[in-house]
C-alpha cells in the first residue's frame, strides 16, 4: 500500500538524515547514503508493486520490507539499531495518522514527505525523476479524476474511508514508547498517544 510504505519510507530518511548529522558523517558520504535509500524505495518497478490492488500488508513483511531498504546503501545497521528505527519511524507514522481528521489529508501528507525528500536528495536527477513519478501517481490515483478521488463526491469518498480503517488496523497494536514524544507531553507512559480535540471539524 503506498500511504504506507512511502510515509513510513520518509519517516525513515528523516530519521536516518538526523542520526548522520549526529555522528557528523562526512557530507557526501551522507549524502550517497541517503540518496541510495531514497532511489531504492522509489524505485520505479517497486513502486508499481505497491500500487497493484492487494492485501493489506501485514506487520511482519512491511518489516522485511525496511529492513531490505535500510540495508540498499552502503550503510549497515546491527538488529538492534534497526529494531530501534522501525520503532521511532512507525510510531512516527502512527501519530501523523492519528492526527488527520480526514483521510483527504493522508494524500496531502504523503505529497509533503516527497517534498521533504526532494529537499534532502538534492539536485540528484535519478532522485528527483523517481519521486515526481511517484508523486503523479499518487494524483492519477486520488486526484480529482483517479479511482480513490479526494475530491470529488462518491466512491472516492468511501474508498478512502475504507483505507482509513485498514489504516487504523494497521495501527492500531503498536506502542512503543519514544522519547521524542515523551519528551514533548505527546505520549504518554503505556505508548499511548496524546490528541488534541481543538480545532475545526473536518469537512
Amino acid at each position: 500500500m503506498p500511504i504506507i510504505t512511502i510515509n513510513m519510507g520518509g519517516e525513515m530518511i528523516y530519521i536516518l538524515h538526523q542520526r548522520l548529522k549526529a555522528q557528523k558523517v562526512a557530507e557526501d558520504k551522507e549524502s550517497k547514503v541517503l540518496r541510495e535509500v531514497i532511489c531504492n524505495m522509489f524505485d520505479p518497478g517497486f513502486i508499481e508493486g505497491l500500487f497493484q490492488p492487494q492485501d493489506m500488508y501485514t506487520s511482519i513483511s512491511t518489516r522485511q520490507i525496511f529492513d531490505r531498504l535500510a540495508h540498499s546503501s552502503l550503510m549497515r545497521l546491527n538488529k538492534t539499531s534497526m529494531d530501534k528505527l522501525y520503532d521511532l519511524m512507525f510510531m512516527s507514522f502512527k501519530h501523523q495518522i492519528l492526527n488527520c481528521t480526514h483521510p483527504r489529508q493522508y494524500l496531502h501528507m504523503t505529497m509533503l514527505h516527497i517534498q521533504s525528500l526532494r529537499n534532502i536528495g538534492g539536485n540528484h536527477s535519478q532522485t528527483i525523476d523517481y519521486l515526481s513519478a511517484t508523486e503523479n501517481k499518487l494524483i492519477d490515483m486520488y486526484g480529482p479524476n483517479g479511482p480513490c478521488s479526494c475530491i470529488n463526491k462518491g466512491s472516492g469518498i468511501g474508498k478512502l474511508m475504507l483505507l482509513k480503517q485498514s489504516l487504523m488496523l494497521f495501527i492500531k497494536d503498536k506502542k512503543v514508547r519514544a522519547s521524542l514524544f515523551l519528551q514533548n507531553d505527546m505520549q504518554n507512559t503505556d505508548g499511548m498517544f496524546i490528541l488534541s480535540t481543538k480545532g475545526s471539524l473536518p469537512y
